[in-house]
């Protein structure tokens, strides 16, 4: 019975001893843990995230600054989306109205060079209209020549204009076309011979050369 009671007492003052050593919730245990983390069940408080438990609390949005910045992020892409809409609907735009812009410049140009025309035309059904046995030689040339310096002045309301050479002029590739060479005595080598066909500019820019031999 003595020894009985002797290794009781011993049981009993380890288990104190033990109970003292260990944490309780008034008391600090790991240093990295907060006041809600290890407690005397030796489970997490519900209350405080474990240790390294952050990005998970950030992803889950529990702290409600995860889901705010998420929300931030497509809120802004929607809104770059919509501007992306809203810059080619309007590029878009502005190509059609250049094309139909364009479209219109041509229509306005060729309607005022058929207008132009029209009177030309109008002069040589008149001519054409003549009774030929009536007509004379010098009347016909008459209404041709007529008709020549109408047109001419037509072409030259767009400005347009004739393009000549003499004998003698020194060829420019820019403005003549050699259609053939031959000896001439009393004319430079690369020197116009003959005009064979008159050329038109219009401004700066050679439309039809003027067709000439030259000089060998």
């Amino acid at each position: 019975m003595g020894a009985d009671n002797m290794a009781n007492n011993q049981d009993n003052q380890d288990n104190r001893d033990h109970m003292e050593d260990r944490p309780t919730e008034n008391q600090p245990g790991n240093p990295h843990e907060g006041t809600g983390g290890i407690g005397a069940d030796g489970a997490y408080d519900i209350d405080e995230p474990a240790p390294g438990d952050e990005t998970l609390a950030f992803e889950s949005g529990k702290d409600g600054k995860g889901l705010s910045e998420l929300d931030a992020l497509r809120r802004d892409h929607e809104e770059l989306q919509q501007r992306l809409l809203r810059v080619s609907a309007d590029y878009q735009n502005f190509v059609r109205r250049s094309n139909m812009n364009i479209q219109s410049a041509r229509e306005e140009a060729t309607s005022k060079i058929v207008k132009a025309l029209v009177p030309v035309l109008d002069n040589i059904d008149a001519a054409m209209a003549v009774d030929a046995d009536k007509a004379t030689l010098e009347n016909l040339m008459a209404g041709v020549q007529i008709v020549g310096d109408e047109f001419s002045k037509t072409l030259a309301s767009f400005g347009v204009t004739k393009l000549t050479a003499e004998a003698g002029d020194e060829f420019d590739p820019n403005q003549h076309e050699a259609l053939m060479r031959q000896p001439a005595e009393d004319i430079e080598t690369n020197h116009v011979v003959a005009m064979l066909q008159a050329g038109y500019a219009l401004g700066d820019k050679t439309l039809r050369p003027v067709k000439v031999t030259v000089a060998e």
